[in-house]
């Protein structure tokens, strides 16, 4: 075998080397960007439901439709009773202090599996999420569900627009 055999064959066995760590990288950060858009869908979502499960519990007990719902910008705290068995209910938060600067990051429950607001119950996420209101009528509400994370450096961002209607409207 000459040197020039050599080289070429270590030339050949290098470029399958790094092409495959190449496609092994390339493939693992888009299973990561999947993973992380998938939460944000999901977390999105959530947020939609609270509002119109807030919505619906008003109706079953007779309240207004949009009490509870009134215009702004608001964050979800999950809260669990203790007491058997066990049950957790999601409550709309004034967002306050949640801005660019500080985010409202969720926080992954070590015990119970959801997101929460409440930095001891498990680990940070690098997921937060805020609920905008806005009236559009007496019997039209737009709920905004934004949730943002970071992905290689770059801030990301998902968001659900739903109207929500009196549909019971007497």
């Amino acid at each position: 075998m000459s040197l020039m055999e050599t080289i070429l064959a270590v030339g050949l066995v290098m470029s399958v080397i790094i092409g495959s760590l190449t496609i092994g990288i390339y493939t693992t950060r888009i299973g990561r960007s999947s993973q992380n858009r998938l939460i944000a869908i999901n977390l999105a979502q959530e947020g939609v439901e609270v509002v119109r499960n807030i919505r619906d519990t008003n109706w079953l007990k007779e309240n207004s439709w949009n009490d509870g719902l009134a215009e702004g910008t608001y964050k979800i705290d999950q809260y669990v009773l203790t007491s058997p068995p066990e049950k957790w209910f999601q409550k709309l938060k004034g967002a306050g202090n949640c801005d660019d600067s500080n985010p409202c990051w969720l926080y992954l429950d070590n015990d119970y599996g959801f997101y929460s607001l409440n930095s001891t119950a498990g680990k940070n996420t690098g997921f937060s999420r805020v609920i905008e209101i806005t009236n559009i009528d007496v019997n039209t509400i737009q709920v905004v569900s934004r949730i943002n994370w970071q992905e290689n450096g770059k801030d990301k961002e998902y968001l659900i627009e739903e109207k929500l209607t009196d549909w019971r409207d007497d």
